[in-house]
């Protein structure tokens, strides 16, 4: 695309094992289990030494069964750029983005439906610098910062019928940050 300066690749996959169970026995014949994934990437050649990526991943997993449901899901976002200073020498600036989450439903009758679930969010910027020392030596820097959030819990009762209330653990938040510095040397002609 464009001149050959874009680039993109778009993969999906599913389980189908479910499309089995209305040939199995008893309350199995009602249950569900798949999962699916969505993987996208996507490189734009910006100029001679400045290339942006961005890639994206959603996946998704289900196992329920007439009286429970377990849902598992994960989201992945970044955006890089890189800059290529000199033959020796690039950066790689990236920003990401990642929520991972889980449900699990109970459904034995009406008095009783509920549903618990947990929610983790995190946001990043990372800048890395990268420099050539020699023919056997290579040094990286640089820092990053990370927001996380965690929903670490919730339970309710679904449905007007339910006995369970509402309990939510409280959410909390934690940024992380670090300068980091890093050498790889090569020893021998490997």
């Amino acid at each position: 695309i464009a001149n050959e300066r874009t680039t993109y690749v778009v993969s999906a996959r599913r389980s189908y094992f479910d499309l089995f169970l209305p040939f199995a026995s008893g309350s199995v014949r009602n249950s569900t289990v798949y999962f699916y994934d969505l993987n996208a990437r996507l490189s734009h050649k910006l100029a001679t030494n400045d290339i942006l990526f961005a890639s994206a991943y959603l996946g998704r997993d289900l196992f329920a069964y007439p009286i429970a449901e377990m849902g598992f899901g994960n989201k992945a976002l970044s955006l890089r750029w890189n800059h290529i200073f000199n033959d020796n020498n690039y950066m790689n600036v990236v920003l990401h983005g990642v929520e991972s989450d889980y449900k699990i439903t109970m459904d034995l009758d009406e008095a009783t439906k509920a549903s618990i679930g947990s929610t983790i969010k995190d946001i990043g910027l990372k800048t890395e610098f990268t420099s050539k020392i020699g023919d056997s030596s290579t040094l990286g820097y640089g820092l990053q910062f990370t927001r996380h959030h965690f929903q670490p819990g919730t339970a309710r009762g679904d449905g007007d019928k339910s006995m369970m209330g509402e309990v939510k653990m409280p959410a909390n938040n934690a940024i992380e940050a670090a300068l980091f510095l890093g050498n790889t040397h090569k020893v021998g002609n490997a």
